[in-house]
């Protein structure tokens, strides 16, 4: 299965995919073996430096003219990289209407009329797909709303890391789940992935909670018999 799942993100050819799964491969890496100091601090430059390609859109520009250079091509014909500056533009202009607490949940939708027939909204041509779950965000939850997903998020990554001793295998698949969502889901979009990898993450949650528990009982136990 799992060779068939890494045939399929190099078939597909998505250098979003490719990137979610080298960085989740290196993030679990990472966790389960005691890798030297130096080589962390490398693959964490390397992780930054490639999302940051993907991210800032002069870097990311700059990256894919010089790639089509080396293929020969000599127009983008559309790159994504004008696409996401004017999307960026238009979700913070709508923003600015409701900086502090946006427009609410599922706004987007609801009221703009995204994904459906009634999509008409003054920005339709410039938001087009909104191919980032950031500019949803911007809309939706202004700067209260991207505060507490960043806590969320954050407190669920530094849970499972804080507990790496116990159980090295589960804490590498949350962190691997976490980091990859957020990238696959700033560079794309969700697509839906959001509750199937809140279940898994909560279900390695659980597994980790319970080692947990296992090891202060075996302890207490320990105690006990010392005692007697």
């Amino acid at each position: 299965l799992l060779f068939l799942i890494v045939c399929s993100i190099f078939i597909c050819g998505s250098r979003t995919v490719l990137l979610c799964f080298l960085l989740m491969v290196l993030c679990y890496v990472m966790t389960m073996f005691n890798i030297g100091r130096q080589i962390k601090y490398i693959s964490i430059i390397t992780a930054l430096g490639l999302f940051t390609m993907f991210l800032i859109p002069s870097v990311a520009n700059k990256m894919e003219n010089l790639i089509m250079t080396i293929q020969g091509v000599d127009d983008s014909s559309g790159s994504s990289i004008d696409m996401r500056e004017m999307q960026m533009e238009a979700s913070l202009a709508i923003a600015s209407q409701f900086p502090i607490t946006g427009g609410g949940l599922d706004y987007a939708r609801e009221v703009m009329g995204f994904g459906t027939d009634e999509w008409n909204n003054e920005y339709r041509e410039e938001l087009q797909g909104m191919e980032s779950i950031i500019y949803t965000i911007i809309i939706e939850r202004g700067l209260v709303g991207i505060v507490i997903e960043l806590f969320m998020i954050g407190s669920i990554l530094w849970y499972a890391f804080r507990r790496k001793v116990l159980d090295r295998i589960d804490v590498g698949m949350v962190l691997a789940l976490g980091i990859g969502f957020i990238v696959f889901a700033v560079l794309t979009s969700p697509l839906d992935s959001w509750r199937l990898t809140m279940f898994y993450i909560g279900y390695y949650i659980y597994r980790i909670h319970q080692a947990e528990l296992n090891k202060k009982y075996e302890q207490l136990q320990n105690k006990d018999n010392e005692t007697f």
